[in-house]
């Protein structure tokens, strides 16, 4: 042994005998321990990702200092004392012959244990990012908004259509290769940085980037990012030419696959640009409009912009089967704010077109089963709601669409467990919770559709749909006041609201004032002129007024449209006739739908009606069943407060007693 052999060996026995391994390989499992714990523990507790290195530093110093300490003090049974220093050149003192082997079995058990804790603790020190995708977990991908370069508004649409369609691009390829999942498009509208998509969504890398384009090209950089650390991953610069016809989607998810280290197999590239279109001049038309839906569509020009554009998609390309599906929810859209059945049926006929080009997209499907809801069609309507959700069961929108469907066919318990099962999937969506108020809002639930609303509106601020709603629940739990400001204020920002307006109309009809019931109601039917409803109420307002001819004039309008519109019952052409004075006819209509003996069995808006109608008719005595059943359900208690009909029942016993047991 050489002399530099023999230091070595002295220095090795020194520290052994001091205890510095030992202690050194507690404090390494303990310190990993604990870094384990920091690393799952923090992020939930929304610390910063930096809060995790700060403890590995703390760490690593307090290794040092174990060390030394470890080097110059001991644990005696009479406490903490200065570690005595060993004699020089006895060197064979420190052996002990009589426990055998047992000292070289400590010195492999120690080397062992720091070799294997070095292991596990290097990725931690060293964050090795070479493979984005590791392969031992399913890693998660978000996909955020796309930086606008310049002030061009009408790229910031496309941009939106872009991002929400490679994200539906890359999430067939996730299901394919079995390696990562993507979050849905739905859940990310605003910008956000990695860190916070992280804290969010709980996701491991994050794709971010720019886009700027002009007449002739355009620039896209996409930046692949670990979401933990911030750190970017690699990044790439693509540039086009519209004279190329490349269509930027189809380019963009190769690249954004090549930066996953995974390459783009043949059958699963066919599957994702399924439905898709070659020409680039149709495809941009389409991402715009795409991204118009995306962002939110609350103004009937913003409908019909979007709508122009997936028309003119399929005029460039008859077979692009994502515009078909694009314009079959915008045509939804507008049936919803007009209520004009014209435009479902115009829902149906493109979103038909779209499955029978592709019927492998879960967005056509939803669109198809969305017609057919509205059309009464639920058996049919399920069928497909179900092929989409079997493709993307991560998509809470299906299950919000699907609590809808069991809503229209009564099955409320289910409808209430869907509407639970898409805010699950998606707790930040202002769209579930509106949804689900909507649910409370046609239970008469109020009380809890105003809650539902108003937390909607928190996670959405200045939402006009949203406002809207809870505007009307204040109008339906008769805080008039709140109801009149919330509906101004979306007036404010759009005068093109004709439901608001109705709701106005009705508001002032309550408080007796006649003169601007008439005027809200007349600015409304130049927007929803088809509406039989506003017809119907206009023709209230005019007759409380006492202007008959004028109410008659309404009804009879309400009466024309209704006959084009199979979701108007034969109640309701009785009553127009009754209000008209046509009893005859108002007898006619009342004959021809069947009465159940019982009321309860009768939706509360029905039942209200048949009571109001018998009451128009003098029929008191078969009006009051009806009318308290209804009341009990909470439906028509404003008419009765307010309504003409009921003032000459103030002195009416029976109906007291009525009145007193429904409250």
């Amino acid at each position: 042994m050489t002399h530099k052999d023999r230091r070595s060996f002295k220095f090795w026995q020194e520290l052994k005998r001091r205890n510095v391994p030992r202690v050194l390989a507690i404090y390494a499992g303990t310190a990993f321990i604990i870094l384990e714990a920091a690393d799952i523990i923090f992020p939930r507790w929304g610390f910063p990702d930096w809060t995790v290195d700060m403890v590995l530093y703390v760490l690593l110093v307090g290794a040092v200092i174990s060390g030394i300490l470890s080097w110059i003090y001991d644990i005696s049974p009479g406490g903490i004392v200065k570690t005595a220093p060993g004699e020089v050149g006895k060197a064979e003192a420190y052996r002990r012959p009589e426990r055998g082997k047992k000292p070289m079995a400590s010195n492999i058990i120690i080397a062992v244990l720091i070799v294997l804790i070095g292991v596990l603790m290097y990725p931690k020190i060293f964050k090795n990012s070479a493979s984005p995708l590791n392969g031992k977990n399913r890693s998660s991908i978000a996909v955020l908004p796309l930086k606008i370069i310049g002030d061009d508004a009408e790229l910031s649409f496309f941009a939106s259509g872009l991002v929400e369609s490679l994200t539906h691009m890359l999430s067939k390829v996730g299901n394919s290769e079995q390696s990562f999942s993507v979050i849905p498009p739905s859940e990310i509208l605003e910008a956000i940085t990695a860190g916070e998509a992280r804290k969010k969504f709980g996701v491991s890398l994050v794709i971010s980037g720019s886009i700027q384009m002009d007449q002739s090209s355009s620039r896209l950089i996409l930046n692949l990012i670990d979401a933990k650390t911030q750190n970017l991953i690699r990044s790439e610069k693509l540039d086009y030419s519209t004279e190329k016809n490349l269509i930027i989607q189809d380019e963009v998810i190769s690249v954004m696959v090549s930066m996953l280290g995974l390459e783009l197999e043949g059958e699963t590239k066919k599957q994702i640009t399924l439905g898709g279109s070659s020409l680039y001049s149709a495809n941009e038309l389409y991402l715009t409009g795409r991204g118009m839906l995306r962002e939110g569509l609350e103004t009937q020009e913003e409908f019909d912009g979007a709508l122009d554009l997936f028309l003119s998609a399929i005029e460039k390309d008859s077979l692009f089967a994502m515009a078909y599906a694009g314009a079959a929810q915008a045509y939804t859209y507008k049936y919803h704010f007009t209520l004009d059945p014209v435009w479902n049926d115009e829902s149906l006929k493109y979103s038909r077109k779209a499955v029978e080009l592709n019927n492998q997209d879960a967005y056509a499907l939803m669109s198809l089963a969305a017609s057919l809801v509205e059309k009464g069609a639920y058996d049919e309507a399920l069928q497909y709601y179900e092929e989409s959700k079997n493709i993307d069961s991560s998509r809470a929108n299906i299950y919000s669409e699907l609590a809808y469907l069991y809503e229209m066919k009564g099955e409320m318990g289910k409808a209430e467990h869907h509407h639970n099962i898409a805010i699950e999937l998606d707790p930040d969506s202002h769209l579930s919770h509106y949804y689900l108020g909507g649910f409370y809002y046609y239970q008469v639930k109020y009380e809890e559709a105003t809650r539902v609303f108003e937390k909607a509106l928190e996670l959405s601020p200045g939402h006009l749909t949203i406002m809207h709603a809870l505007g009307a629940c204040y109008y339906e739990l008769e805080h008039f006041n709140d109801a009149i400001h919330m509906f101004e204020e979306i007036l404010e920002q759009d005068s093109a609201q004709g439901q608001v307006l109705l709701n106005l109309g009705n508001i002032y009809l309550y408080q007796q004032h006649y003169e601007k019931s008439i005027a809200y109601y007349q600015e409304a039917l130049r927007y929803t002129p088809k509406n039989y409803s506003l017809h119907s109420a206009l023709g209230k307002a005019y007759l409380w007024s006492e202007n008959r001819s004028l109410a008659h004039e309404s009804f009879q309008n309400a009466i024309d449209i209704g006959h084009q519109d199979m979701s108007c019952s034969d109640i309701q052409f009785a009553t127009w006739f009754g209000l008209m004075g046509k009893l005859d006819s108002a007898d006619f209509y009342l004959e021809s739908f069947d009465l159940p003996d019982n009321p309860e069995v009768l939706e509360a808006n029905a039942a209200y009606m048949i009571g109001e109608l018998y009451l128009i008719l003098e029929r008191e005595t078969l009006a009051f069943p009806y009318i308290e059943s209804a009341l009990k359900r909470g439906f028509g208690w404003k008419d009765v407060k307010y309504s003409p009909f009921y003032k000459a029942l103030e002195d009416n016993e029976d109906f007291q007693e009525i009145v007193a047991r429904s409250e």
